[in-house]
């Protein structure tokens, strides 16, 4: 695993852009799937199942170029918008049917 945990931090090191605002961090999940994902504020996962399917530096690095370019739009932050104004008016519903 510890060379694993080394190829995605190396990949990373190479890929990621430099933002100061961003606290880069990329965390490799020993776990068979074949995903990887990304958090505001810079944290990156990749799980262990996707090493397995990549056989170079490129295409790991396209997969974690991708994943910071959903930071870098703020797409989580986006979603996490969308959720909240999903329960607001889930709730606003309710109240107004309870009544």
């Amino acid at each position: 695993m510890r060379g694993c945990r080394l190829w995605v931090e190396r990949v990373a090191d190479v890929v990621r852009p430099e933002r100061p605002d961003i606290q880069w961090q990329f965390v490799l999940f020993e776990d068979p799937a074949v995903n990887a994902f990304a958090l505001p504020g810079g944290q990156v996962g990749v799980y262990r199942g996707l090493l397995d399917m990549v056989e170079s530096d490129d295409e790991l690095a396209i997969v974690i170029g991708h994943e910071i370019a959903h930071i870098m739009l703020e797409h989580g932050n986006q979603r996490m918008s969308a959720e909240v104004l999903r329960a607001g008016a889930a709730l606003a519903f309710s109240l107004q049917c309870a009544q």
